[in-house]
């Protein structure tokens, strides 16, 4: 059986920071084109919303996916908040609006004190830039990976994963310490450190761009091994190579002071861990 020669490069949550992005890409196919490899780019969903450039970030998107070939848009949660919008009634206008959405809406040049209608957010998008979104894939499945906007549910096949807790889940896949049967790229939950983390069993790629001007992607090579690439915008935009953090459940509870607790297969603070003091030493008076 030949070995696959596909390098994928997989992006965190862009969040309308479009000028990260264009730098990202135009790094990634530099790259590409100087190491002579063919590759395909992952968006891992939420393009969109909070930042200063919604519209942007999303033409930049449809060109990827028209010029690479086999580069996909996973559906993150904000995309999915933006097509309920425009289906659905004034709940769902408030509710997207509300996390982001003006913010996008302002990129496509909706005017302040125009009424926010989902007549008036489709106009306002355009069908181009909808029609990526509607047709944009759940999760992308590669050798040794699975690719995925939040994450997925423990012990349930792939094909049977919720839609929703595809784009949302947290709790129940973030504390999770066993096998996924591949390892899990993700995004929508920002790290806390300023890295890309690798866990024994996913790794997490949003690296929380609209708030620190900073985008992750992670180069997955044939191989199934992995190096990141980062995009930050400090004084000036730089793009470069960053080593991922390695994490361990064990060790982010003992730094918190606990011993870890595995519960049903989730990770959970133990006992506290107690400072032993020092023995004194006998002195004379």
């Amino acid at each position: 059986m030949p070995m696959n020669t596909m390098h994928t490069f997989a992006i965190g949550d862009v969040h309308g920071c479009a000028d990260l992005l264009e730098a990202l890409l135009v790094e990634i196919k530099d790259k590409a084109e100087q190491e002579g490899f063919d590759y395909r780019v992952v968006f891992l969903g939420d393009v969109i919303d909070r930042g200063p450039d919604s519209r942007r970030a999303m033409e930049l998107v449809i060109e990827t996916l028209c010029d690479v070939p086999e580069s996909k848009l996973i559906l993150g949660n904000h995309e999915s908040l933006l097509l309920r919008a425009i289906e659905g009634d004034d709940f769902d206008v408030y509710r997207w609006v509300s996390q982001g959405g003006m913010e996008a809406l302002h990129s496509y040049g909706f005017r302040v004190g125009d009424k926010v209608t989902p007549e008036a957010i489709a106009s306002t998008v355009g069908e181009e830039h909808l029609a990526c979104m509607r047709t944009a894939e759940q999760y992308v499945e590669l050798e040794e990976h699975i690719l995925v906007h939040a994450g997925v549910r423990p012990g349930v096949p792939m094909e049977r994963q919720s839609h929703h807790d595809l784009m949302w889940i947290r709790e129940g896949f973030l504390d999770y310490v066993g096998s996924f049967g591949k390892i899990i790229v993700h995004g929508h939950t920002p790290t806390n450190s300023r890295s890309v983390e690798v866990w024994p069993n996913r790794i997490a790629v949003d690296t929380h761009a609209y708030e620190r001007a900073l985008l992750s992607a992670v180069h997955i090579d044939p191989t199934g091994a992995i190096t990141t690439l980062q995009s930050e915008a400090f004084f000036t935009l730089q793009v470069f190579e960053e080593e991922p953090r390695r994490m361990t459940w064990e060790a982010v509870l003992r730094k918190k002071g606990f011993e870890l607790e595995i519960v049903d297969g989730f990770a959970r603070p133990g006992a506290p861990i107690l400072e032993v003091p020092p023995l004194r030493t006998a002195t004379s008076i």
